[in-house]
């Protein structure tokens, strides 16, 4: 019993030198760092994206109560920055923006999708990535589609939760 406790305290100590190499070596406070600050710049072009292309179907609207729970742990700014980013997302008009604004959106998004592949790929040490040809293609398939299976799926899990057997669970 005491080899097996001796052993099992070598293991813990030797899991915690290597995750503090690993954590040192990998500069995972940089990595962390610099994806903020990407995905801080990067959030309403995605928006933006995202809300385009749920204008095309029409469903935007349905999404602005999602986007407030989600900012709710901001306290009582989370409604007045929701109401602000649905703001600007639906002053974007297409025909203004060009050719140019719209790739240049669209750019912005996909890099940033490529940021985290890449962290991610350093981090659990990979050796090369995606081409970019591969990138594009995965990356705006997502975007594009994304967005509208999130909000088929918030749909049907609020008409589920109208069901009457669904209720009658929740009861007992």
């Amino acid at each position: 019993m005491n080899k097996l406790l001796t052993k099992i305290r070598t293991a813990i100590y030797q899991a915690t030198v290597v995750a503090n190499a690993r954590y040192r070596g990998d500069v995972l406070s940089l990595q962390a760092m610099g994806l903020t600050y990407s995905t801080l710049l990067s959030l309403i072009p995605f928006l933006a994206v995202m809300f385009s292309v749920l204008k095309a179907f029409g469903v935007q609207n349905g999404l602005e109560p999602f986007l407030a729970q989600l900012l709710q742990p901001l306290g009582n700014a989370a409604a007045e920055v929701t109401s602000s980013i649905i703001k600007f997302v639906e002053n974007i008009r297409i025909g203004i923006l060009g050719g140019a604004g719209m790739a240049m959106l669209f750019y912005t998004v996909v890099t940033l999708v490529a940021k985290i592949e890449d962290a991610l790929n350093q981090i659990w040490r990979l050796p090369h990535s995606r081409s970019w040809s591969q990138r594009v293609t995965a990356y705006l398939s997502v975007i594009l589609v994304g967005p509208v299976m999130v909000f088929t799926a918030l749909t049907l899990t609020a008409s589920a939760q109208s069901f009457w057997l669904v209720e009658r669970l929740f009861v007992l």
